[in-house]
């Protein structure tokens, strides 16, 4: 669950970085890391790629769906909540369809541990973008 959380994080941490840079520019840069990083071969980047930067957008179109629709839980009413708490439900069986078929796409070229490393690359991003907002917070 950890794992899906920051994921889901990233992606939507990303979405907002792409106000300010292009969004496929951001996705391509990251595409080119994660396959150095896995060190894969021209075809299977090739074919990584495409099937990412996918998974990627189909993420943060999620989560475009939800930015700005947010006010504190104080101010909302008890139908309001319950009607976030099944939307969260649903986000997230949303997510979960959205990962299952990128795994089983990329898992016809791609070992786990190399789809695991994936994730763990996410993560780290994630770390890095969250430590970064809490300092510009903080100044």
């Amino acid at each position: 669950m950890k794992k899906l959380f920051s994921i889901i994080l990233l992606v939507f941490s990303l979405c907002l970085c792409a106000q300010a840079q292009d969004y496929n520019t951001i996705l391509e840069k990251r595409c080119e890391y994660i396959a150095h990083e896995l060190n894969l071969d021209d075809s299977k980047e090739k074919a990584f790629k495409p099937i990412y930067m996918e998974y990627c957008k189909q993420m943060a179109e999620l989560f475009k769906q939800e930015h700005g629709k947010r006010k504190p839980q104080d101010q909302k009413t008890e139908a309001e909540v319950e009607q976030d708490i099944k939307a969260n439900f649903a986000r997230a069986k949303k997510i979960v369809c959205i990962r299952e078929c990128c795994y089983a796409k990329l898992r016809k070229f791609l070992t786990p541990k190399q789809i695991v490393k994936i994730y763990e690359i996410e993560r780290k991003e994630q770390q890095k973008i969250r430590q970064n907002h809490h300092r510009g917070g903080n100044k």
